[in-house]
């Protein structure tokens, strides 16, 4: 069951994130849904599970923009998998905590998309990876609400 709902999170992300985040722009920042939705879902899931997932916001990603795909796939199942290791400290999943867990590997995933991609201009990069950070952190309080029920009892 958890899996149809992670079909499910990732289908309405990949619109939000085709639609909706690049009117949401905010000083160079915007929303990552697919690697957001990817990191809440695999709070919750296997670590398998979870690299099953960030490799198909990869996928996603990557086809949405045209790019190469390898770049994304590896740095969304890696974020996703590191997201359900992150269990393994035994901290209670509180909103804030999750928030932070989002950011935090929001930054993770993206430096690993910079080293294996090399974008231009590095500098814009990485503000713009800390404002996405941010953005994640914040996004990733009503995506935990939305989605707490479907990942019990891991995530309360």
């Amino acid at each position: 069951m958890k899996g149809l709902w992670v079909v499910l999170a990732l289908w309405v992300c990949a619109i939000l994130e085709r639609s909706l985040a690049p009117n949401i722009t905010v000083l160079g920042a915007r929303p990552d849904f697919l690697m957001l939705v990817s990191i809440v879902t695999s709070l919750g899931l296997s670590r398998s599970g979870a690299a099953v997932t960030g490799f198909a916001a990869g996928v996603i990603q990557g086809a949405l923009i045209g790019a190469n795909l390898t770049h994304y796939v590896f740095s969304r199942a890696m974020t996703a998998f590191v997201a359900a290791w992150s269990r393994q400290l035994r901290f209670e999943m509180s909103p804030l905590a999750v928030a932070v867990t989002a950011a935090v590997l929001t930054v993770f995933g993206r430096l690993l998309f910079m080293v294996t991609a090399g974008p231009k201009g590095i500098a814009g990069f990485l503000g713009d990876t800390m404002g996405t950070a941010i953005y994640n952190g914040v996004l990733a309080i009503p995506m935990y609400a939305l989605l707490r029920r479907v990942l019990n009892p891991v995530v309360r």
